[in-house]
C-alpha cells in the first residue's frame, strides 16, 4: 500500500519531553483571576471542537453515484432511456424485479438504477416499495455479478437519500450483506459495496456506530493493504473512513484507532482528494473526546511533520483540515504540542497569516496562541507576530480576536526582552487601544486590558524615570478610554480599568513600589536577546 503514491494508473470509474521550570512558571502565570494559561488553552481547544462538533453532527457525508459521461458501449454508461412516463412503467419494472427470470430481473433493476442515478427524476420515484427493496438486498448475494452490480448501485443511491430511506436499507438487513461483499474478487463490486456502507455511515453516528458494530473496520483496511487497489477504490475508502472518524468516537476507540495508520498513508497519496478526505478523518479524530489517545498514533505515525507540509498547498480542502488538526494537537499537552513545534515552518505560518480566507487566518493565530505558552516556544514564533499585530489593526473581528488571544498568551508567557520586542518594534499598543471600544464583547475588552497591564508594567520596569509605553497609550487615546471604562457595567472590566489606571495611568509616582513578582527570574532580562 505504501506504493499506492506513486501509482499512475489512469482514473477509474467514479462519481515533551519534561518540562523546565520556567515552563512551570509560565503555565501558573494568570491572565485574569481565576484563569490560568493551561486552564485558557484547553477551554478555548474544548469550545473549538465543541462547535466544530454542532456543525460536523448536522453535516454527515453523503455521495451519490451517478452514471459517467464517457461515449462506451457499456450498459453502465449508457444514455438514460427511461420513459416519458415513469409511473405508467413502475408497475412492469415491480412486475419484473419480483419474477424468477434473471434477466427480466436484471433489466428491470438496471431501469431501477437509472431511475436512481438520474437528477432529472422526481424525488417521489426515488421511494422503492419494501418488496423491490427486499429484493434488491437478495440480489447481493446472486451468482450473477451484473445482477449483483446493479442492485448494489440501487442500494447505493438509495443510502444517499433521506435518513428514513437510509434506515429502510439498514432495517432490511443489508449491512452485513455489503460487508461481505468487501471480500468479493470483483473490484467493480467491492468498490460498490464501500460506497454504499460510505453512505450508511454518513448519515448518522447511530448509524456509523452500527456499521462499525457489523465488522466494517478490519474488511474496509484489507482493500488497501492486500494487493495494490485501483485508484478510485482507495478513494471511496479515503471518504468512508473520513465518515467512521466523524461524531463522539469514545465508545468505538479501540476500532478507531487501528486506522491512523492507514490515514497517515493515504495523506502522502498523489491525489488531493484522497488527501484531503485522510486530512478530515484525521481532523475528526482530533476534535473527539479522547483525541490524547489518537494525538500520541499521530505523533508515533509521524503525521504532524506531513501536516505541516501539507499547510503549503494551495489547496483549501486541504489545507483547512490540516491546520484544525494541528491546531487541536496544540491544544494538548506538552508533547503534542511539542510534535507540532519541531516540525513547524515559519514561511508557511507567515503566508497562511495573510491567506485570503479568513477561517485560514484565524485558525493560524490560534495555532499559534496555542504555541506560545513558554518563552522557548515563543521565541521561535515572535516574528510571526508582527503579521498577527497587523491582523489585529486591519482584518475582520474574528482574526483580529484570535490574534489577540495570541498577544495575551505571549504577555503571559514570555520573558520582558520578548514583550518589549512585541511593544517596541511591533507596535501593538495602538491597535489595542484602538479595539478598547464599548462594542467590543466583554471577555476580549477584559483581554485587552489584561495585555496592556503587562505591558505597561515592563515599560515601569524598564523606566527611567518615564514609562514609555504609558506615552504610547496615551498617544492612542488608551489613557481616556481606560478612565471611562471605570465606569463599565461589567464590573471585572471596571475594576481591571481602576487598577490600571491608577497604577500607571493616573500619575508619574515612582516605580519602585510597583509590583512586579508576576515576572519572575524573567526581570533579569532587560535586553533583547531571544
Amino acid at each position: 500500500f505504501l506504493m499506492l503514491g506513486t501509482n499512475n494508473r489512469e482514473k477509474q470509474k467514479s462519481s515533551s519531553s519534561s518540562t523546565s521550570s520556567s515552563t512551570t512558571t509560565t503555565k501558573n502565570r494568570v491572565l485574569k483571576q481565576g484563569i490560568s494559561y493551561e486552564d485558557t488553552k484547553r477551554k478555548r481547544g474544548q469550545n473549538y471542537a465543541q462547535i466544530r462538533k454542532d456543525k460536523r453532527d448536522q453535516n454527515f457525508s453523503k455521495r451519490r453515484n451517478l452514471p459517467v459521461q464517457k461515449n462506451t458501449n457499456s450498459d453502465f454508461d449508457a444514455d438514460l432511456d427511461i420513459g416519458d412516463d415513469i409511473e405508467a412503467e413502475l408497475p412492469g419494472l415491480i412486475e419484473g424485479v419480483l419474477s424468477d427470470d434473471v434477466y427480466l430481473q436484471y433489466d428491470c433493476t438496471q431501469q431501477f438504477r437509472k431511475i436512481l442515478s438520474s437528477d432529472s427524476i422526481p424525488v417521489r420515484y426515488q421511494i422503492i416499495e419494501p418488496k423491490v427493496l427486499s429484493k434488491f438486498i437478495e440480489f447481493l448475494s446472486s451468482d450473477n455479478s451484473s445482477l449483483q452490480y446493479e442492485a448494489l448501485w440501487c442500494l447505493s443511491n438509495l443510502v444517499s437519500g433521506s435518513t428514513e430511506q437510509t434506515h429502510t436499507v439498514v432495517n432490511g438487513k443489508a449491512v452485513p450483506v455489503l460487508i461481505q461483499l468487501l471480500s468479493s474478487p470483483s473490484e467493480d463490486i467491492r468498490e460498490q459495496a464501500i460506497w454504499a456502507l460510505g453512505n450508511i455511515a454518513g448519515d448518522s453516528a447511530e448509524l456509523r456506530d452500527f456499521v462499525v458494530s457489523q465488522g466494517i473496520v478490519p474488511n474496509l483496511l484489507r482493500n488497501l493493504t492486500e494487493g495494490t487497489p485501483r485508484v478510485s477504490i482507495v478513494k471511496n475508502v479515503a471518504w468512508t473512513l473520513s465518515n467512521l472518524c466523524r461524531g463522539n468516537t469514545a465508545s468505538i476507540s479501540h476500532v478507531i484507532k487501528p486506522c491512523i495508520p492507514i490515514l497517515s498513508q493515504l495523506i502522502y497519496f498523489k491525489d488531493d482528494e484522497i488527501i484531503s478526505d485522510g486530512c478530515w478523518a484525521l481532523s475528526y479524530l482530533s476534535d473527539a473526546d479522547v483525541n490524547e489517545q489518537y494525538f500520541n498514533s499521530f505523533v508515533d505515525n509521524g503525521i504532524p511533520r506531513r501536516l505541516m507540509e501539507l499547510l503549503a498547498r494551495s489547496n483549501t480542502s486541504i489545507v483547512i483540515p490540516a491546520l484544525r488538526t494541528i491546531g487541536n494537537m496544540t491544544s494538548g499537552n506538552a508533547e503534542h504540542t511539542k510534535s507540532v513545534v519541531t516540525n513547524l515552518h515559519i514561511p508557511t505560518m507567515f503566508k497562511l497569516l495573510s491567506h485570503s480566507k479568513k477561517l485560514i487566518r484565524s485558525e493560524t493565530c490560534w495555532v499559534i496562541s496555542n504555541i506560545a505558552e513558554n518563552e522557548d516556544q515563543i521565541r521561535i514564533v515572535l516574528d510571526l507576530y508582527r503579521e498577527i499585530v497587523r491582523l489585529i489593526e486591519t482584518s475582520d473581528f474574528d482574526t483580529k480576536k484570535e490574534g489577540i488571544w495570541a498577544l495575551s498568551n505571549l504577555v503571559l508567557g514570555g520573558s520582558i526582552s520578548q514583550i518589549k520586542y512585541v511593544a517596541s518594534e511591533f507596535k501593538c499598543i495602538k491597535p489595542l487601544c484602538n479595539l478598547l471600544d464599548s462594542s467590543v464583547d466583554h471577555e476580549m475588552t477584559l483581554i485587552i486590558l489584561g495585555i496592556i497591564e503587562k505591558i505597561l508594567k515592563v515599560g515601569q520596569l524598564e523606566s527611567n524615570g518615564t514609562n514609555i509605553y504609558k506615552l504610547e497609550v496615551g498617544q492612542n487615546g488608551g489613557t481616556e478610554k481606560i478612565e471611562n471604562l471605570q465606569h463599565h457595567q461589567n464590573g471585572k472590566i471596571s475594576d481591571k480599568a481602576q487598577k490600571i489606571f491608577d497604577n500607571y495611568l493616573a500619575s508619574d509616582e515612582g516605580d519602585e513600589d510597583k509590583d512586579v513578582s508576576w515576572l519572575g527570574n524573567s526581570s533579569q532580562t532587560v535586553n533583547y536577546q531571544f
